[in-house]
């Protein structure tokens, strides 16, 4: 027997076992997504971005619990079987192709076409590019990240903006120098740069509290918020 032919073999063992792999994978996306799509119930057509968000989570949950890990469920590939699999079912929809002017006199409102290389950059209500890798609470995508990378529990968020915050440099609300409009600026920068869509405020802790309530714990001896 040639080690040519040996080597055939072994290529179409390892090419059989590389595609049982990608529909038992595709499987269970397809499961979870199913799973998810039936624990959100039924949908608002005024809210579907919130339902289609929330199907996506409950789907990553779902494969985390089923032994997949973070860095498979958030990998590209898999994204894009998740995607292709809301498509059919419905839960998003394609995005039409923008059709842009180059000579086009003023910026449009949503941001789309600013970018005439990429049409996509900068617009509303799309996904935000992450300058590092998430790094989720362990074994939840879902659940805000309590913990650091030593295991001891993270500082307390408003205890951390008053430290990075602090009137070290002498400037008051009276300053001659700086005045609002230098932080309506840097947000519109800001927001420009990271495409912040504009969202409505929602209550999440009220009566009803929903499990996206986080509190935020405020410290004795808060410059601006007094004790009561």
């Amino acid at each position: 027997m040639s080690i040519h032919f040996l080597l055939c073999l072994l290529m179409v063992v390892v090419v059989g076992h590389t595609v049982q792999a990608k529909i038992k994978t595709r499987r269970s996306l397809e499961n979870a997504v199913q799973k998810a799509m039936k624990k959100q119930g039924s949908r608002h057509e005024h809210d579907l971005s919130t339902y289609a968000a929330n199907v996506i989570l409950d789907t990553t949950q779902i494969l985390l619990d089923k032994g997949f890990t973070i860095e498979e469920v958030t990998s590209d590939t898999i994204a894009a079987d998740i995607r292709e699999i809301l498509l059919v079912v419905g839960v998003v929809k394609e995005s039409p192709k923008l059709r842009c002017k180059p000579n086009h006199p003023y910026r449009t409102l949503n941001g789309s076409c600013n970018n005439l290389d990429h049409p996509e950059w900068g617009q509303s209500v799309r996904p935000q590019r992450r300058v590092l890798a998430p790094a989720y609470e362990k074994g939840s995508i879902g659940t805000m990240r309590a913990t650091g990378i030593n295991g001891k529990p993270l500082p307390n968020p408003r205890k951390v903006s008053n430290v990075v915050h602090s009137n070290t440099k002498g400037v008051t609300s009276n300053s001659t120098t700086i005045t609002l409009i230098t932080f309506q600026f840097g947000q519109f920068v800001d927001h420009d740069i990271i495409t912040t869509p504009l969202i409505d405020d929602e209550t999440c802790c009220g009566p009803n509290e929903s499990k996206d309530c986080i509190p935020i714990r405020i410290p004795r001896g808060d410059p601006f918020f007094r004790d009561g």
